[in-house]
């Protein structure tokens, strides 16, 4: 559905942030993204997805984005972390909504539920990956066993269960520093 606005009222919306993603947060860059940016993101493979990410969002619009998202010189590199790991999230999410029927709100009780030992390990891993090699399968396993997951599971879903938890934790760690 499109709203048509006058002028006034276009204006009162761009100065005013929007009420979804505040700012600090890797949602709000996400949301400042163009849709069809976005939408490029989310229809490419999860395994090539910040190589979509740097063609489908232009040097500019990720500027854009960061600026009016409150991201400084200085909490740059954290914001990006973070933005990529928030893509990863939602790809993820989506492959495990389609393939796997894991609905948005499971897949965050089963976050929520995890250890805080295990999201320790997934912290330290996030900022280096060769603190813990172990922590990804443990905590994949740890995950999938919360999200009561019995079965054998295909590949892509064990590589979207593995890029959902590794996204989460990396967002835990980088969007509090922008």
């Amino acid at each position: 559905m499109r709203l048509l606005m006058t002028a006034a009222g276009v204006l009162a919306v761009s100065i005013l942030p929007a009420a979804s993603a505040r700012v600090g947060e890797a949602r709000c860059v996400w949301e400042h993204f163009p849709e069809g940016g976005r939408a490029a993101v989310l229809a490419g493979d999860l395994a090539t997805l910040s190589a979509t990410m740097r063609t489908a969002i232009t040097d500019r619009e990720y500027a854009v984005s960061l600026v009016a998202c409150g991201v400084t010189d200085k909490t740059a590199a954290a914001a990006g972390r973070a933005i990529r790991a928030y893509a990863i999230r939602l790809k993820a999410q989506q492959i495990l909504g389609s393939d796997a029927k894991l609905a948005p709100d499971r897949l965050d009780g089963a976050w929520l539920a995890l250890g805080d030992g295990l999201k320790t390990r997934l912290a330290r891993h996030a900022v280096d990956d060769a603190a813990d090699p172990d922590i990804a399968f443990d905590a994949v396993q740890a995950f999938a066993d919360s999200l009561g997951l019995t079965g054998p599971i295909s590949q892509a879903e064990v590589l979207a269960l593995t890029s959902y938890v590794l996204s989460r934790s990396a967002l835990t760690v980088y969007e509090p520093r922008f």
